[in-house]
C-alpha cells in the first residue's frame, strides 16, 4: 500500500512539473513571425524604396509610428511632423528619374515589442543617357518595427553607409534568430 501512495505522489508531482514547464514554453517569445507578418513587413520595405525614389504620389512618412524615428548617418528626425518635413523635402538627387535604391537580404526577428529588421541597401544612379549606371552609396538599415491597427510600421529606422576595409567605423549589429 505504501508503494501505491508513493507512486501516486510522484505521478502528481510529475504532472504539475510538466504543466509548469509547458506553460513556461508558451510564454517564451516565438522564434518566428507569422507568414502574414513576414509578407506585410516585406511590403513595407518595398514601399519604402518606392516612396523615397521618383515616381511616387506620396512620401515615406506614412510608414512610421507617430513617435517614429529616422536616423540617417546620425541625423535624427522624430515624430510625424519632422518625418513628413524630411521626406517631402528629400533632396532632388534622390527623387528624380535615374535614381533607384534597393533593399536586400532582409532579416526579421521577433521581439517583445514587435520585430527587429535589418537589410542591406544599395543606390544606383544614371545621370544621363550617355553615362553608365553607377553605385552611389550602399549601407545597412537597422529597424525596430511594431504592429499597429494600420499594419506594421517603423518605430525606429537607422541607416549607416558602409565604409571600407580597415575603417575605424563600427558596423551596426544585426539581429539574429536563435535556432536553439
Amino acid at each position: 500500500m505504501k508503494a501505491w501512495k508513493w507512486l501516486s505522489v510522484v505521478a502528481v508531482a510529475l504532472a504539475v512539473l510538466n504543466t509548469a514547464w509547458l506553460y513556461a514554453q508558451q510564454r517564451k517569445l516565438s522564434s518566428m513571425l507569422s507568414p502574414e507578418d513576414y509578407l506585410e513587413i516585406q511590403q513595407l520595405y518595398s514601399y519604402y524604396a518606392r516612396d523615397v525614389d521618383s515616381g511616387t504620389m506620396r512620401d515615406a512618412s506614412w510608414m512610421y509610428t507617430e513617435d517614429g524615428v529616422w536616423d540617417v548617418e546620425g541625423q535624427r528626425f522624430a515624430g510625424t511632423e519632422a518625418l513628413k518635413k524630411f521626406y517631402v523635402s528629400t533632396p532632388p538627387g534622390m527623387t528624380r528619374n535615374g535614381v533607384r535604391h534597393f533593399s536586400t537580404n532582409l532579416v526579421l526577428v521577433p521581439t517583445a515589442e514587435g520585430a527587429r529588421g535589418s537589410a542591406y541597401m544599395m543606390a544606383l544612379e544614371r545621370k544621363s543617357r550617355e553615362t553608365p549606371v553607377t553605385i552611389t552609396t550602399w549601407g545597412k538599415y537597422e529597424d525596430r518595427l511594431v504592429k499597429t491597427p494600420r499594419g506594421w510600421r517603423f518605430k525606429a529606422r537607422i541607416y549607416r553607409a558602409d565604409t571600407w576595409y580597415d575603417s575605424p567605423t563600427k558596423v551596426l549589429p544585426s539581429p539574429f534568430a536563435s535556432f536553439e
